[in-house]
């Protein structure tokens, strides 16, 4: 639902959203973001980090080469 509000377009049904990892970004604090998240797991891989995130009860999954600006309980936006 935060999501929706956050598109620039008015509020529709939508039965899915689909958003790509790497488009997802990741602060420290939340009052920044249009979108809260606790992060859920962190999985470094070399180099970029695969960041499990929950928001709104759902789970959402970020990709980033930038280090997660907080650990496993840690919440940002």
């Amino acid at each position: 639902e935060a999501l929706l509000r956050a598109l620039p377009a008015s509020p529709v049904e939508v039965e899915a959203l689909g958003i790509r990892p790497e488009a997802l970004r990741l602060t420290p604090s939340p009052a920044a973001a249009g979108l809260t998240a606790v992060i859920d797991t962190i999985q470094p891989t070399g180099a970029e980090w695969i960041i499990g995130l929950v928001a709104d009860g759902r789970p959402l999954f970020a990709l980033s080469s930038e280090t997660p600006p907080a650990g496993p309980g840690g919440s940002g936006g």
